[in-house]
């Protein structure tokens, strides 16, 4: 499976969950400064920053990012939206959300193409209680 990168810079939470490294296979935290944001043309291959309301960033993979219309929309190069020229996706809520907010855009790129008949894990059980209000108005 292709690898994609989610990275957060600032102190967020102080932590990485390691409900996220479930799927390890797929996201591999990084240091952004291996992974440049190339000025070319938009590929599915190129990095966007995602920014929570408190000032974190979440570098992912365009491809990922796509799975939440909104994000997709911002991204559209046709509008030249200032999303889209920067690469910068701000989210409008706290850094606990909005990287709970990356993870599911990952499960959900993870598991897409999943045969019916291989078990997908619940995202769900992944949903603190305290943030699952908050994350609902993001999804």
């Amino acid at each position: 499976m292709a690898q994609a990168s989610l990275r957060m810079t600032g102190l967020a939470s102080g932590r990485i969950n390691s409900r996220i490294a479930r799927a390890s296979d797929y996201i591999n935290v990084v240091d952004y400064v291996r992974h440049p944001m190339s000025s070319s043309s938009p590929s599915q291959d190129d990095w966007i920053r995602v920014t929570s309301r408190d000032g974190f960033s979440f570098i992912v993979k365009r491809s990922v990012v796509f799975f939440s219309g909104t994000l997709r929309n911002m991204l559209d190069e046709r509008h030249s939206f200032t999303e889209a020229v920067q690469k910068v996706c701000p989210v409008d809520e706290r850094a606990a959300v909005t990287e709970k907010f990356v993870e599911y855009l990952t499960y959900k790129a993870t598991y897409e193409n999943v045969p019916s008949n291989e078990e997908i894990p619940d995202f769900q059980e992944r949903i603190a209680p305290e943030i699952a209000l908050e994350l609902a108005s993001c999804l």
